[in-house]
């Protein structure tokens, strides 16, 4: 069947030219049409539903609001995890995720009509209308630009930013703009309490007049001479002199009770921008743009950067300077790039391997195979929908030492039938040649298929980053096949003479037969030519196999080391000379440094704060620039997103973004060691919680270590939270500790007297309304201008002054039922106590939370310190132990009685879902590769014995890893793993060689002992061959903080595994077919 495809196209060469050009014109295409990114595309659809119960407590909040909303979240389909906040004061914030890979507007459309109907909480007229928020990686900035003046105010550069924003929107591609920074224009109308008093008033009655007058509405239409005219009335409050003459009531304008001018929102957030050797801070707004789902980030932002410049070069006298600060085209082009060579290195050093092996023209004519198949790989990714990330380009560097198998085992072939003087012409030796190993080449390339495919099995993130070796793998090994079947041989026939007249004899075929493809040479050039140094190897070989094979003795004391060894290097993991980790700190240019001061504190105390923080940062040699954002969400990247960065809009919290320049010789983990010594005084002496968060090498999480601590009772929470700070404080590598246990900060709360309200004829909301607001300045309304590209907005407030303190706020007035003033401090009198915690529900169970980072040590060895120090005996008085499973324990409270869940998340549950799915794929691969070879060679014993090779490559990675974790502390890791799966195909690819020569001799009658020998011999050159290939090409990748242990696993394990194969695998087949062997 194989030959007749090889032949079809040996016969018709205009189609084999044009199917050449086919895939060299579509695969050309494909790579430039699949859009580059950084990472690889993850659907992982998430939302927040934000809802207000106005007065509530936090116990109120989670009762009637948080566990409405979670019962009816839980009933949709595909969702994975519920999260909830309850808050004091009637702020319920839910969060759900569903799981990795279902469709975002699905998930949307069963949120929203989840919500919507029937949902009790919401028909409370209490209960504001849920607010849901589409959480979705697509929504993350990948450009940034800083807007920096020193002639110009930051207010006044948002409105050049907003201007900017205008013309990038138009540019196809892009999704959202957003201008981060200043303060929006305003319309400020400051009521002036006194005169308010004086005229009868309350505040409650000029916000509704502010609101009744501001709009612009048709009421109507009016025929007049058969013509329609549309009515339409404005009312539109967009300047100082319309808001001064509205009429409050009595003959009373708003210009008679407050001051009303032209300004800006009042202040409550800080962004600045500070540069390497840069003395001051500057204020700065930020420009950030997202892409569509789909789009070509690096057209994208080319098209961004253009238009920018297009537009400063507009500008007559700048009075601002704009600079880009982050641009992941350029992140993902360095990264392509790099692969890239990589890629170009690992092809280089295949080339050179072939023609050592198999000369020139053999050498060249599998060189030329290797970019065809992989601009074919390029084709099938576009119309599948991939990208082109780092994730791809590793996978096809992790192939490139397997796809060149197909095309060497059909060189290899060719070239012995070209050599065999047999009569037949070039066409048909070309055709018998694949026809002769079609059905082993398919058989090998499917086995290799089938290891990799379990991986597109592995759950959550990390399945979704993985995805692309999942796909690009398999789709390279089967484009090299079809290039193997197809293309090779076709261009063969130019590479190959071939003397069709001189026949040889039987007895000279059967010696041709009996050598491998390098080996066919007449007999005539054997005798010639000196014996090369690798026919030296091969004899070397044969008569040490044949010595072993004629020694029962020897045979088993091989058996014997090689076990024993096993058992030797495996004891290597539980005397930790050998790390686990999921993944290796990955070396990046960014990391953020999060500040929490006790809630309650202003946002100039904490910019105050932060910016100490700043200095004493940029003190350091290699940080390039620190973007900081106080009181206000920062611009977020990958990791700010899932780290639940978008909540930090409290005046108490601070983020700062630090860029590092492109400094090698420390990497960001080192830095990230330098920031937190330079930083620990502050966490001494201002009692705040400091973080530094450094970008993960692979999916983030909310926090590397996160205990969750699951109970009914508050108080039996907290007593195990501070039962496990303290073993987490005690703990080495544990940094950065925090919890969702807040420090309660003072709080007065006014309480209205109901019979003091009674008697002065006061409701409750009349109340409420003049506290929310005299309290804050409220937006009333907006209005747009021709002047102003951005909707300006009506900011009514009382003045600053006279809401600092809490006895001024008691004297503003209310109206009551008979039109009369009555002072908020008559009808309320104050409670001194503190703030309330907010109340934590994960998947719908109570629960606290611990949070840290690690610093130079693996997150799997803090965990088993955690957890030995939980189990010690001197905390029996604390707790005691009841269950335990890798993923939590539980305990009893001793103080309480109650028994808490403590269940392990972050990286840690990450690691150990990943170490999980990773071994199934394994499994499954192996049972799948066993079928095969049951049907390949019909027997159930020989795959056993194939498969009992595999684990030799043990033998290698653990030694190895053992040595690189000596010397610079190299983890084994999650791609360590891939890689011995990756082993899994190459190490039984090599088995089928080594048999199939073995069952040609056995057909021959030859007996088993010169078969073995024999075979190894002939077969040692394809095996060694194909082995150093991988081997070699893995080394460009072995550098990468992240791929390393992929690349380690694979050098290490396959040359162990390829030289032991040779010498074990005889052994065991000889010891256990010696009997049934056909002689």
């Amino acid at each position: 069947m194989f030959g007749s495809i090889t032949k079809f196209f040996l016969e018709n060469k205009a189609l084999s030219w044009l199917v050449i050009i086919f895939i060299i014109a579509t695969g050309s295409f494909g790579f430039f049409g699949m859009p580059q990114q950084y990472n690889p595309e993850v659907t992982l659809p998430a939302f927040v539903i934000q809802t207000q119960f106005a007065g509530a407590t936090a116990e109120e909040v989670q009762e009637f609001v948080t566990d409405e909303i979670e019962e009816k979240l839980a009933e949709i389909k595909g969702v994975d995890s519920i999260s909830s906040q309850s808050f004091e004061g009637g702020m319920s914030v839910v969060r759900v995720e569903f799981l990795v890979g279902e469709d975002l507007e699905n998930a949307k459309v069963k949120v929203f009509s989840k919500i919507s109907e029937n949902l009790d909480a919401v028909k409370n007229p209490n209960i504001s209308e849920p607010f849901i928020k589409t959480i979705s990686p697509d929504d993350i900035a990948i450009g940034v630009w800083s807007l920096t003046s020193n002639q110009i105010s930051a207010n006044a550069m948002r409105k050049k930013a907003i201007t900017i924003s205008k013309e990038l929107q138009k540019i196809k591609g892009i999704a959202n703009v957003v201008v981060t920074g200043g303060e929006r224009n305003a319309l400020k109308i400051i009521v002036n309490p006194e005169k308010l008093k004086s005229q009868n008033l309350s505040l409650e009655e000029v916000a509704n007049a502010l609101k009744m007058n501001n709009g612009r509405t048709i009421v109507g239409n009016l025929r007049t001479d058969k013509i329609l005219h549309e009515i339409e009335i404005d009312t539109q409050i967009n300047s100082v002199e319309k808001a001064k003459s509205i009429v409050i009531g009595n003959g009373i304008t708003l210009g008679d009770i407050a001051t009303i001018k032209n300004a800006y929102t009042e202040k409550t957030s800080y962004i600045q921008l500070s540069h390497k050797n840069q003395l001051h801070n500057q204020e700065a707004v930020y420009i950030s743009i997202a892409k569509r789902k789909g789009e070509n980030t690096s057209n994208v932002i080319n098209a961004a950067f253009a238009k920018i410049s297009e537009l400063s070069k507009k500008q007559t006298n700048q009075t601002f300077t704009i600079t880009n600060i982050r641009n992941t085209a350029k992140i993902a082009n360095d990264a392509i790039f790099g692969l890239g060579s990589n890629l170009i290195q690992s092809i280089i050093i295949v080339v050179l391997i072939l023609m050592i092996f198999l000369g020139g023209r053999a050498a060249t004519l599998v060189a030329i195979a290797i970019p065809i198949s992989l601009l074919m790989v390029f084709f099938v990714g576009l119309i599948a929908d991939q990208t082109i990330n780092k994730i791809t380009l590793f996978a096809l560097i992790l192939s490139l030492g397997l796809l060149v198998d197909s095309a060497t085992v059909v060189v290899e072939n060719i070239y012995r039938h070209i050599q065999l003087r047999d009569g037949r012409d070039k066409f048909q030796k070309i055709t018998d040649a694949v026809q002769e190993v079609g059905v082993g080449l398919f058989l090998s390339t499917l086995t290799s298929v089938i290891v990799f495919l379990p991986l597109s099995q592995i759950s959550g993130m990390m399945g979704a980053y993985m995805g692309p070796l999942a796909f690009f793998v398999p789709a390279a090994l089967i484009c090299a096949l079809f290039v193997a079947y197809v293309i090779t041989p076709f261009l063969s026939q130019f590479f190959f003479k071939c003397n069709k007249h001189e026949i040889i004899t039987e007895k000279q075929e059967d010696k041709i037969i009996l050598m491998s493809g390098e080996e066919l040479v007449s007999a005539k050039q054997k005798t010639e030519t000196k014996i090369s140094g690798f026919e030296k190897f091969q004899n070397w070989y044969s008569k040490k196999i044949e010595n072993i094979l004629e020694s029962n003795t020897k045979q088993k004391s091989i058996i014997a080391v090689v076990f024993l060894s096993m058992m030797a290097v495996f004891v290597f993991i539980p005397l930790q000379l050998i790390h686990f980790q999921m993944l290796p700190k990955a070396d990046t240019k960014t990391l953020w440094v999060t500040v929490d001061k006790q809630e309650g504190t202003s946002s100039e105390e904490t910019q105050k704060l932060a910016i100490d923080i700043q200095k004493s940062i940029t003190e350091l040699d290699d940080i390039e620039s620190i973007s900081m954002f106080t009181g206000t969400d920062p611009i977020l990247d990958f990791n700010g997103l899932f780290r639940g960065f978008a909540g930090r809009t409290g005046e108490h919290q601070s983020s700062m973004l630090i860029s590092f320049d492109d400094d090698k010789e420390k990497s960001s983990e080192e830095k990230a060691q330098e920031i937190r010594a330079k930083i620990s005084p502050f966490i001494q002496s201002d009692n705040a919680i400091i973080r530094v968060v450094e970008d993960p090498p692979g999916p983030p999480v909310f926090s590397t270590l996160v205990i969750r601590i699951i109970g009914d009772q508050a108080d039996s929470r907290n007593n195990i939270r501070e039962f496990l700070e303290k073993i987490l404080y005690t703990t080495h590598g544990v940094v950065d500790i925090d919890s969702s246990h807040q420090h309660l900060y003072p709080r007065t709360t006014l309480v209205i007297d109901y019979q003091k309200a009674k008697l002065n004829n006061v409701s409750a909301y009349s109340i409420y309304k003049a506290l929310d607001l005299a309290v804050t300045p409220s937006i009333i309304s907006s209005f747009s201008t021709d002047n102003v590209k951005e909707e300006s907005v009506i900011e009514f407030s009382i003045p600053k002054e006279k809401r600092e303190q809490l006895a001024d706020i008691k004297k503003i007035a209310v109206k009551n039922l008979l039109g009369q003033m009555v002072p908020i401090s008559a009808v309320t009198k104050e409670v001194k106590d503190f703030s309330s915690q907010v109340l934590l529900k994960n998947n719908q169970r109570s629960e606290s939370e611990i949070y840290a980072e690690m610093e130079s040590r693996s997150i799997v060895y803090a965990m088993i310190d955690i957890i030995f120090e939980i189990y010690n005996e001197k905390h029996s008085n604390i707790i005691s132990v009841e269950n335990f499973s890798l993923y939590g324990i539980d305990v009893i409270d001793k103080k309480t009685g109650e028994e808490i869940r403590i269940e392990w998340g972050g990286e840690f549950e990450m690691t150990l879902d990943n170490f999980r799915d990773l071994l199934i794929a394994l499994s499954i691969a192996c049972a799948l590769v066993y079928a095969i070879l049951v049907g390949q060679f019909k027997s159930f014993m020989i795959p056993v014995l194939i498969m009992a090779t595999v684990p030799l490559a043990f033998l290698g990675i653990l030694p190895g890893f053992a040595i690189l974790d000596a010397l610079n502390g190299t983890f084994l890791t999650a791609t360590a793993l891939i890689g011995f799966i990756a082993l899994l195909g190459i190490v039984v690819n090599n088995a089928i060689i080594y048999l199939e020569y073995l069952e040609i001799l056995k057909k021959q009658g030859i007996g088993l002992k010169q078969a073995l020998v024999e075979t190894g011999k002939t077969r040692l050159r394809p095996i060694l061959l194909t082995s150093m290939t991988t081997v070699l090409s893995s080394l460009t990748i072995a550098g990468d903080p992240v791929w390393s242990g992929l690349a380690w696993s694979i050098i290490f394990g396959l040359s162990f595994s390829a030289i032991l194969t040779l010498g074990i695998f005889p052994i065991l087949y000889y010891r256990n077919q010696k009997n049934v062997w056909k002689k």
